[in-house]
């Protein structure tokens, strides 16, 4: 009908509210989040009117459409049994959220340092609305925000008998999505705007929110088997710590969580294995060393990055409260370089070596006496090579600080005067003399 199309023309045309809204989002100075936006079957016009306002690159990671039932499967990772219901567009929330944390790190060479500070969100829409032929079922329209520590849905009823164009529809979706990351960005929404081109019948759409479970609750609380098909779960963290005082303690809501199926560090990156009870400045001098080792062999000079493993081949699993303690840790330091982390379940150097290939581990040598142990391998000469080549293959190195061991500072280079290794195998030792770093002290003692 002649009206619907004005009516089309009329909401498309009126969006200066939108634009400042927009606008009063870009411009926060600390707030302003990171977001990935997804949508299927209603609610583009919100990609749009996102990039379209100066200052969209500051918030705006990603808009997706997937249309096609296929792209949207793709998308997902899996076929959804409904495609416009409230599980659907949670999925798809948490996975743009996923896809935000990955872009932000593959913007950033993979530094997991570089999600510290910032504020990530999915963002999705669902919706069945008007098309060519009469629909049976309802108008109707889910829209999520996920954040790191929670979710809000809304859905939006549509009143069949308004007989509204399509183009309509899709701007009253659209406008929903903009109102949800509003609010979920901590913005004052008023009534005119999340009202505008509702008809009396239709109801405002309201906020549910409901605390969510963290991906360090998921890591832990999941049995291996299920959780690591090859290992290959990474929980890349973030500590964010204050500068001025680091002493503070740090709250878990400022650390940041990304789950990486496939994360891969930078090559020759330094990874830290440890429980880090607690974390000392004995830790942060050796990965120093390490890195003025490369330096000193030509090499740029590499990432550092902790790794705690929740799962122990000698202990009980950590607990939720365990780690975020560890974790809190490394927010509370000064030295920035020094806070990004990565929790896994790989308590093996096997297991390490295939999630973090071409890099190098900063071990104790306490620690490297037990890797080249034939005890840990049966007494098997050849389980050990066998493990020893399968971490060499990954392009992965060791490099080992000295120890105190009763009367005698434990280096390397006696560990290995000690054992039969081919030198192939010996190789991928490497590590200062006892003259050239020291520091006698241990999480053991400091706990004592």
């Amino acid at each position: 009908p002649l009206g619907g199309q004005r009516r089309a023309l009329s909401m498309s045309a009126s969006r200066s509210d939108v634009d400042a809204m927009l606008a009063r989002l870009y411009a926060q100075e600390t707030n302003a989040p990171l977001v990935a936006v997804v949508t299927a079957g209603g609610g583009s016009a919100a990609g749009g009117w996102l990039t379209s306002v100066p200052g969209a690159s500051r918030c705006v990671l990603e808009v997706s459409v997937p249309y096609l039932k296929a792209a949207l499967t793709e998308y997902m990772g899996y076929e959804p049994a409904k495609f416009c219901d409230a599980g659907t567009a949670l999925d798809m929330g948490k996975m743009a959220l996923r896809r935000a944390k990955c872009l932000w790190l593959a913007e950033h060479d993979g530094d997991p340092a570089s999600l510290a500070d910032q504020t990530f969100m999915g963002l999705s829409a669902t919706a069945s609305l008007a098309t060519t032929r009469q629909k049976r079922g309802a108008h109707t329209a889910w829209v999520a925000v996920c954040t790191d520590h929670g979710h809000t849905l809304y859905q939006l009823e549509l009143d069949k008998s308004a007989q509204r164009p399509r183009q309509v529809e899709d701007v009253l979706v659209s406008r929903l999505v903009l109102r949800a990351l509003a609010e979920a960005a901590g913005l004052e929404v008023d009534h005119a705007f999340a009202s505008k081109g509702l008809a009396e019948a239709e109801a405002l759409p309201q906020g549910h929110h409901q605390q969510g479970q963290t991906d360090l609750q998921d890591l832990l609380h999941s049995e291996p088997e299920v959780k690591l098909p090859s290992c290959e779960n990474v929980l890349v963290v973030a500590a964010s710590g204050s500068t001025e005082n680091p002493a503070a303690a740090t709250s878990v809501d400022k650390i940041t969580f990304a789950t990486m199926p496939n994360y891969r560090p930078s090559p020759r990156t330094i990874i830290y294995p440890g429980s880090f009870n607690p974390l000392h400045h004995g830790h942060l001098n050796l990965v120093k060393f390490a890195q003025d080792h490369q330096v000193s062999k030509g090499l740029p000079r590499p990432r550092v990055v902790f790794e705690l493993s929740v799962a122990n081949a000698d202990k009980a699993p950590l607990s939720l409260q365990t780690v975020t303690e560890r974790l809190d840790q490394f927010g509370r330091h000064n030295e920035q370089d020094y806070r990004a982390v990565v929790v896994t379940r790989a308590p093996l150097f096997v297991e390490k070596a295939r999630m973090f290939p071409n890099s190098v581990f900063v071990i104790g040598a306490d620690t490297a006496r037990r890797i080249v142990d034939k005890k840990y391998y049966g007494h098997n000469d050849m389980e050990m090579a066998a493990a020893l080549g399968a971490i060499r293959d990954q392009g992965c190195s060791f490099f080992v600080g000295g120890r105190q061991d009763g009367d005698e500072f434990l280096t390397i280079d006696k560990i290995l005067q000690q054992i039969d290794l081919p030198e192939s195998l010996s190789a991928i030792f490497d590590g200062p003399r006892s003259e050239e770093f020291r520091v006698d002290v241990s999480s053991t003692e400091l706990r004592a």
